[in-house]
């Protein structure tokens, strides 16, 4: 989820009448410690707007701030809401957040948008169960012994005894030079 979508969301059940810069500003600030209060202090009101909007991405202000980013600011802000402000929390993002109730709905919205922080900043965290292929897993002694050569990708020179080869590869290609 991108910034804006979850601040949008936000705003219809905890938005107080704040205008969208203003909130954006809010809960901007409310995840991150005070250190970084200055950097969100650098940016005008038309820029929180536009992240607010989905216009402009946080990607610069998030690598900005993530060394700064502590969750448990932003539970704290959310316990100032009532528990039916909570409950509809989620139900809002019940379908984002697997598990979420308002038992845990505080630590539960302040790690997701930790999270968008993060992965807007580009500090993704490594998903399990991406697989690749065997192949690419095999390291290039591996593949000598089996006589495979696997190219991704790149610039290769590609070299069986005599026999070499210069090419530019865009995809994924497999050579097997065994004669199998």
């Amino acid at each position: 989820m991108k910034f804006s979508e979850f601040a949008q969301k936000l705003r219809t059940v905890i938005g107080n009448g704040a205008n969208t810069h203003e909130f954006a500003r809010t809960i901007l600030d409310a995840i991150i410690n005070e250190d970084g209060t200055e950097i969100l202090d650098g940016k005008s009101a038309s820029s929180y707007k536009a992240y607010y909007n989905g216009k402009s991405e946080i990607t610069a202000l998030a690598k900005e701030i993530s060394i700064y980013v502590e969750p448990t600011e932003f539970e704290e802000y959310l316990k100032q809401f009532p528990d039916q402000s909570i409950q509809k929390l989620c139900d809002i993002f019940g379908e984002h957040i697997e598990g979420i109730s308002p038992h845990n709905a505080l630590e539960e919205i302040a790690e997701f948008f930790a999270n968008i922080i993060y992965d807007a900043a580009g500090e993704k965290r490594k998903t399990q169960g991406s697989k690749t292929t065997d192949y690419a897993e095999k390291t290039t002694q591996e593949c000598q012994k089996e006589s495979l050569t696997l190219v991704q990708q790149q610039n290769n020179v590609i070299m069986n005894g005599e026999n070499n080869l210069n090419l530019t590869n865009h995809g994924t290609m497999n050579f097997n030079f065994g004669g199998d």
